[in-house]
């Protein structure tokens, strides 16, 4: 598995919490972006070679996408700022490794990394040591990635983040038990973070043992629902769909969690269909009806069963609970675009954007609608504006743009380097080359969405516009007979 390098300083050892808590708080900057980019480039007219403001500079940049501005940023800081400014440099040296992974120059951020090596600052270290044992793991250089991870954990042995790496490159050379060690480490000082490579977890052999290793837990420390709730991730993730409910069951017993919540709904999906799903999230609604979340997760299953009259209606629900929420007015544009409500979509998605400018999808769904109208000219100007807002390589939305306005090669690029970053949008990369007429990848990571994801949603891979250039092929039929019957025949074995 390919890891990515994460711009935050590496964080020591947390106190334990005995009980789970996925929500998490968010840092709060005294600048938005736009004033941090007018403020640091109003410092530099008065005073250009002012080497600290490049360096601010460089570091908001960095963080906005804007790659290549950072560079110069960058070097223009190292060249002003003075030698025996150290910490300055060091935090240069930070941001300009970043900015060279981002850009696809590994050999130069493995070489700023190691200048961190010698910073009188800790967490510089820790960083560097960090980067260069991701940029090792990247080259498939496994052997001397997991030497960089050790050296680091005999340094530093409190740092969260290393454990997780660390078992990351020791699954990629199949060395199991090292790989579990270190992931229930992971999990112990850095949960959130590991909690994410448990959950991509596709190797049989490696969930399989990881079970083993999480009943352990759950046994040694029964107060504690994290335990409980990794224990039945495993769980689910080896389909053991009863079991796993059971455990989630017995989490929100000592602290509810929407999320967990999802995650029973998802197996019963899993296991006996949508209809058992409906009736989960129904009841939970019936318990608590102001909790909007349980009616976005109804209306996803609305939508599957192609119910879009009652899908709008859970996220009208989700709206009068929430009415200052984008997301809502997102999600009910999405459905009213599917149910050929455009005038109604666009409203919807158009006051979205107000609420919040950045989401992507918002601007695909738009445009989406503005097609469907035959209004070429304000599709194209939604999707440019799309470009505008820097979306990131997590999905598949800029390549929709690139290949809408005529980019295609582009819009291959793109889906590339999402496949690098997020290796889970197999799904999405199978709709892109679709659009673009590459029919064998099409179907590869159509396949691959069954096999890596579990992907269950058939109703919609049945009506999705994105995968109408195959839909016609027998090979396409065949893929998708496959996958039904295997998901009939294991939820027969789950009655």
């Amino acid at each position: 598995m390919a890891l990515c390098m994460c711009c935050v300083f590496v964080c020591a050892e947390t106190d334990q919490d005995n009980n789970l808590d996925i929500s998490q708080l968010e840092a709060k900057e005294f600048f938005t972006t736009q004033e941090a980019l007018y403020y640091y480039n109003h410092k530099l007219k008065v005073n250009p070679k002012d080497g600290e403001a490049h360096a601010q500079l460089a570091s908001v940049l960095l963080e906005n996408g804007e790659y290549d501005k950072a560079l110069t940023a960058a070097n223009a800081a190292i060249k002003y700022l003075p030698e025996e400014d150290k910490e300055s440099l060091d935090f240069v040296y930070h941001t300009r490794a970043f900015i060279y992974f981002e850009l696809g120059k590994d050999n130069l951020a493995e070489a700023d990394s190691r200048k961190l090596l010698t910073s009188s600052d800790s967490q510089y270290v820790q960083q560097g040591y960090l980067n260069i044992g991701i940029i090792q793991n990247n080259r498939e250089q496994f052997d001397d990635a997991i030497a960089t991870y050790t050296k680091l954990i005999n340094l530093y042995p409190d740092v969260a983040q290393v454990y997780k790496y660390r078992a990351n490159t020791f699954l990629n050379v199949m060395k199991y038990e090292e790989m579990a060690t270190d992931l229930i480490k992971a999990l112990e000082v850095d949960y959130y973070d590991a909690f994410i490579m448990l959950d991509l977890l596709d190797d049989e052999q490696a969930i399989k043992l990881m079970v083993e290793k999480l009943h352990e837990q759950y046994i040694s420390f029964p107060d504690n629902s994290k335990w409980w709730f990794c224990y039945g991730v495993a769980l689910e993730l080896d389909k053991q769909y009863t079991k796993a409910i059971e455990m989630y069951k017995k989490c929100n017993q000592l602290k509810h969690s929407n999320y967990v919540d999802k995650r029973i709904g998802d197996c019963y999906v899993k296991m006996s269909g949508l209809q058992q799903s409906l009736e989960h999230y129904t009841f939970l609604i019936a318990r608590n009806s102001t909790n909007y979340f349980n009616y976005y997760y109804r209306s996803r299953v609305y939508e599957d069963l192609g119910d879009l009259p009652n899908a709008i209606k859970d996220m009208t629900k989700f709206i009068e609970l929430q009415p200052k929420n984008y997301f809502g007015y997102y999600r009910r544009g999405w459905y009213e675009h599917l149910n050929n409500e455009c005038e109604r979509a666009i409203e919807d998605l158009q006051r979205s954007i107000r609420i919040f400018s950045k989401y992507p999808y918002s601007y695909d769904a738009m445009a989406r609608c503005y097609i469907k109208l035959g209004d070429s000219i304000k599709a194209r100007q939604t999707y440019e504006k799309l470009l505008t807002i820097r979306p990131t390589h997590m999905d598949e939305n800029a390549a929709y743009a690139y290949h809408y306005l005529g980019q295609d090669d582009k819009a291959i690029e793109w889906v590339e380097e999402m496949l690098q970053k997020n290796p889970t949008s197999v799904y999405g990369a199978a709709c892109v080359y679709s659009l673009v007429g590459d029919t064998t990848k099409a179907l590869y990571y159509l396949e691959q969405s069954f096999i890596q994801t579990g992907y269950v949603r058939i109703n919609h891979i049945n009506i999705d516009e994105d995968l109408n250039n195959i839909r016609h092929l027998d090979s396409y039929k065949a893929l998708v007979n496959k996958y039904c019957q295997k998901m009939l025949e294991r939820r027969s074995a789950h009655r």
